[in-house]
């Protein structure tokens, strides 16, 4: 079995490597309590680019990686933490990279009193990358969300909502 702390994450489960092929393969089974995504990725911390202004970098995305190997992970959370206010519980994830592209499979979570599903793709394979996101949020506190944010606390009710978004771009911005 594999475990791994980092921060106040800790992963445990089970995982391989193959290394027959173009490219290696990594398998993996990962479950965990808590799982601060900070951890893995820096905090972005809402800061902005200095010389522009802009909240999102105009520096290319680091895409090369993702061609170097394949992957199949399932992953699964008690609680998932984005940042200090965006949290969601019960996670469920299939991450799938295969030749560049990677999809997030399956997709599933409790967040802000309701639920969030959905697919996301992202194509590092492509000259200029896509992202599509395909979500659905059903019972989605918004007021909930929106105080907890330090926004307002004059809202209140429930959103269910789908979402067909796409992109196309070297950077965030």
């Amino acid at each position: 079995g594999l475990s791994l702390t980092r921060g106040d994450s800790k992963l445990a489960g089970d995982a391989a490597i193959a290394f027959a092929g173009d490219r290696p393969t990594i398998t993996a089974d990962l479950r965990a309590e808590t799982l601060d995504l900070n951890d893995f990725i820096g905090s972005g911390g809402g800061e902005t680019e200095p010389e522009s202004g802009r909240l999102f970098s105009g520096q290319a995305l680091p895409v090369t990686a993702l061609q170097a190997f394949d992957a199949y992970v399932t992953l699964s959370a008690v609680q998932a933490r984005f940042d200090d206010k965006t949290m969601m519980s019960d996670l469920s994830v299939i991450l799938k990279l295969e030749k560049g592209r990677l999809d997030l499979l399956d997709l599933e979570a409790g967040f802000s009193g309701g639920a969030l599903s959905g697919r996301i793709t992202f194509d590092a394979a492509q000259g200029i990358p896509p992202l599509s996101l395909d979500l659905r949020a059903t019972d989605f506190d918004y007021g909930h969300f929106l105080q907890g944010r330090d926004i307002t606390d004059g809202v209140d009710g429930k959103l269910n909502a789908e979402a067909k978004l796409s992109a196309v771009g070297k950077s965030m911005r």
